[in-house]
């Protein structure tokens, strides 16, 4: 009889916790009654479904990632490999008006319907071909900011027009890799490394001619400076000094000193 009583208890409170739904943080719940659902959107919190259905539905960013793609640039070109994340999220408000909508083209992630998921996925790979055939393909790894740009805006454009404006949000394009041709690659990676060592060569060159300057500016800094000395060195000078020398020799002790018939003074020789 206890086992009874204890079995009917779990059922009941199994009952009784199926008829509410719990909606998290971030989400929204979408509730109908009798095939018809309420404009309205349920905050977070939980609430009873005696009397009406309710689901919930994720008001967070969702990751659309796509793998592998080979759109084709500008020049026609198909590239062999293209990874990028598309990143968006709903405003919550429109929930239940988007699940009327678009109520083929929901998911299920997570513990929570995405809304419009499938629609979003198919314009976003649009979005995805028609941004990168906006450019070459030997320019397009010094675009990825540019490319992830042109597919932002052509995917928010339409889903603007299509949806309503900013009931969906494009929130980031992440481009992960882009491969355009191996053969490309392989010549980006050559040429790459050769204007490096172009590089490298350059900067050497530039120092070396640095330092010669250097050297050139004291040399030059040098014979400014014995041209300097040259010019100051008058006949007048000259014959003061040898006047300073003849009277210093004079004056330290008895010498013979020799001068020629022209007056000058010759070179002191001492003959005592």
């Amino acid at each position: 009889m206890k086992i009874l009583k204890i079995s009917a208890a779990i059922v009941l409170a199994l009952s009784v916790s199926a008829c509410f739904e719990n909606i998290e943080t971030g989400n929204v719940g979408v509730s109908s009654f009798m095939g018809q659902t309420n404009p309205e959107p349920l905050m977070p919190g939980t609430y009873q479904t005696f009397t009406r259905s309710i689901y919930e539905v994720s008001g967070k960013i969702i990751n659309v990632s796509f793998d592998k793609l080979h759109p084709k640039s500008f020049d026609n070109l198909s590239l062999d490999e293209f990874d990028v994340d598309v990143l968006y999220q709903i405003d919550v408000k429109r929930a239940p008006a988007l699940s009327v909508k678009y109520q083929n083209d929901m998911a299920y992630r997570d513990g929570a319907y995405l809304v419009a998921d499938k629609f979003v996925t198919k314009q976003a790979m649009d979005a995805v071909f028609s941004g990168v055939a906006q450019f070459n393909a030997n320019t397009m790894h010094t675009k990825r900011d540019d490319i992830a740009k042109a597919i932002h805006e052509s995917l928010q454009h339409k889903l603007d027009v299509e949806v309503g404006k900013d009931w969906i949000s494009v929130r980031n394009v992440n481009i992960r890799k882009i491969i355009t041709d191996k053969t490309q690659e392989e010549n980006i990676r050559k040429i790459s490394a050769a204007k490096f060592a172009i590089d490298q060569k350059i900067a050497e060159n530039e120092a070396e001619e640095k330092n010669n300057m250097v050297i050139l500016t004291q040399a030059s800094g040098r014979a400014a400076a014995n041209a300097a000395l040259s010019k100051s060195i008058t006949p007048e000078l000259l014959k003061m000094r040898e006047l300073d020398v003849l009277e210093k020799f004079a004056q330290s002790g008895t010498h013979t000193v020799l001068l020629p018939q022209g007056g000058g003074a010759a070179p002191l020789i001492n003959v005592k």
